[in-house]
């Protein structure tokens, strides 16, 4: 059952996203956009609801009023599905708020959510703008040690796993982690493809002994050679957001696309647009 957490999780990474792609678009005129935990198109349960949820909800019921980049694209994708609850995913987001050519690769494990995402983008009939759509039925790492696709001027991955681990995965790898062999065979997979290219890594939890700072050295060290760089590190306001123990975080890598320097400055952008929120409802 396609579901979302409603938390100060999704409007991390999409928020991200959405800056990313703001940016991007003064770059390149066609994106190709490969989701390694594609999700559905459109998640209608959310089975649990947790601290950060007031939040969450407040910015859906006032999309209307929002400014950033994140807050047009959901509020634009209410209105073309006329739908005011649940949660668009990563490629329905890329969809509102890129505007010019695109092409998916989206990477799946579930039965269920990969036939929702044939049948969304079966429904992407644009050709001016969608020039290519593949849905994968199983584990990126699977699809990823094949040729990936590469037609635009411009790569952007996606990697949205609960976890980004230090430790490596030893005889139980779960494949909704991210673990250091999958890191170190991402140099192999991007060396041939074309630049510029970025990269958005996202994690929720630093259980285990994975605190932020560990899972950044991580991820530095295991794409050392491959060219891309993080460029950006965001992480919620902890006061405000009521993320304690420093759970969920946001790397954003490039390569060969010096004017990505300017997304240094998401994280304290991130923060001032949570601020304004918790003004307005307190």
């Amino acid at each position: 059952m396609p579901i979302y957490r409603g938390n100060v999780g999704n409007l991390l990474q999409h928020w991200v996203l959405c800056e990313i792609l703001q940016d991007l678009q003064h770059h390149a005129e066609h994106l190709t956009f490969i989701d390694a935990y594609s999700m559905a198109p459109f998640a209608t349960e959310r089975p649990r609801i947790d601290e950060t949820a007031d939040l969450f909800d407040y910015v859906r019921e006032h999309l209307a009023d929002g400014e950033s980049p994140y807050e047009k694209a959901w509020h634009e994708l209410q209105l073309a599905h006329s739908r005011s609850i649940g949660y668009p995913n990563s490629a329905n987001f890329l969809v509102a708020a890129w505007l010019k050519q695109y092409s998916l690769l989206l990477c799946e494990t579930d039965t269920a959510t990969v036939h929702e995402l044939r049948e969304w983008t079966d429904g992407l009939t644009d050709a001016k703008r969608c020039v290519s759509k593949e849905v994968f039925a199983g584990d990126w790492r699977k699809r990823f040690s094949e040729s990936l696709p590469a037609s635009g001027d411009a790569l952007l991955f996606s990697f949205d796993p609960y976890m980004v681990s230090r430790r490596r995965a030893a005889n139980n790898p779960g494949a909704a982690n991210v673990y250091p062999e999958d890191l170190d065979c991402l140099p192999g997979v991007v060396d041939a493809l074309p630049d510029p290219l970025l990269m958005q890594i996202s994690t929720y939890s630093a259980n285990d002994g994975n605190s932020q700072e560990a899972v950044i050295d991580v991820v530095r060290s295991s794409l050392a050679g491959s060219g891309l760089e993080i460029v950006a590190v965001v992480r919620p306001l902890k006061k405000d957001l009521r993320d304690r123990n420093g759970q969920m975080m946001s790397l954003v890598l490039a390569r060969n696309a010096p004017w990505a320097k300017s997304l240094a400055f998401l994280e304290g952008r991130f923060q001032r647009w949570q601020r304004g929120l918790a003004q307005r409802m307190s």
